[in-house]
């Protein structure tokens, strides 16, 4: 059972209108953290790439890098691996071919 003050607070979004019983509550709270903690983790990745570029870590997009990304997708989806989703593949995608189409909505799960 939830401590009583938790108790209160979902009984007075459901008395209000806002949510129709407990377990949508609970339900938008745990969308709410997964967001939340989605967002924590590409913060920490931009800070990371920043902290790359400061110290000079980069590397020229080549012709020869773009065929490298490829196909370390290429290797991934074969692994069963499905693309990030925070990550706008839609060039990649329609550049790699059709063999990477069925992965863009993330069919296979993530390892």
């Amino acid at each position: 059972m939830a401590p009583n003050h938790l108790e209160r607070q979902i009984n007075h979004l459901i008395e209000s209108g806002s949510f129709a019983n407990p377990d949508e509550v609970l339900e938008h709270a745990l969308a709410l953290l997964s967001e939340e903690h989605r967002r924590e983790r590409l913060q920490r990745a931009l800070d990371e790439s920043a902290a790359d570029i400061a110290a000079g870590r980069t590397a020229e997009l080549t012709p020869e890098l773009v065929d490298r990304i490829k196909a370390e997708g290429r290797r991934r989806v074969r692994e069963g691996r499905r693309l990030d989703p925070d990550v706008d593949f839609s060039s990649a995608l329609q550049a790699a071919g059709d063999e990477l189409l069925p992965y863009r909505e993330g069919v296979r799960a993530q390892p």
